[in-house]
């Protein structure tokens, strides 16, 4: 390398899920899901756009609620592109969709605004985006291999072993001059 020629790495934290979670304290009045009343989900999972998913008959727990939405059920879609777990139970269970995908992209989104939504009542809120919100967010293998961001390939990599997983930190993101 001669002149204004360079190598330099981005150091980046590892990319994680888009994730959301409601509670039966946020939504209030519990986990009842009436059909027509309050038993749809308006969620957009990565940006992908819109997709209202309609939780059938009468759910009464939020185990319930998780396994439905992780289904098809009576001809229903169930989430495409996020899964569905519960924490807790009664008062204190909280229900968490996470986007299947990891990075920039990774985001859940809700819209409470549609009619006869279950959004709310479920503690999720109008418009609520949670997704990794790093910048340059990639699987980055620069931390594992020892290098900082901005800086030239350095004379030493000052780790001993380099155990480099896939998925998790094997991407390197460089820029060149």
């Amino acid at each position: 390398l001669g002149g204004t020629s360079s190598v330099q790495f981005l150091a980046s934290a590892p990319a994680t899920n888009g994730t959301a979670t409601g509670s039966t304290a946020q939504g209030g009045g519990g986990y009842t899901i009436t059909t027509g009343t309050n038993d749809t989900i308006k969620l957009n999972v990565d940006g992908h756009g819109w997709q209202v998913v309609t939780l059938q008959g009468t759910e009464t727990t939020a185990a319930n609620i998780v396994s439905t939405l992780n289904t098809v059920v009576n001809g229903g879609l169930g989430l495409i592109g996020a899964t569905a777990s519960v924490t807790g139970a009664g008062a204190t269970a909280h229900v968490t969709i996470t986007s299947n995908s990891t990075g920039l992209s990774s985001s859940v989104q809700f819209d409470t605004s549609v009619t006869h939504d279950a959004s709310a009542y479920l503690g999720f809120l109008n418009g609520v985006q949670a997704g990794y919100a790093g910048a340059n967010a990639v699987d980055s293998a620069v931390t594992p291999l020892g290098l900082t961001a901005g800086t030239s390939l350095p004379t030493s990599l000052g780790v001993g072993t380099v155990n480099i997983t896939t998925g998790t930190n094997d991407t390197l993101n460089l820029t060149i001059d």
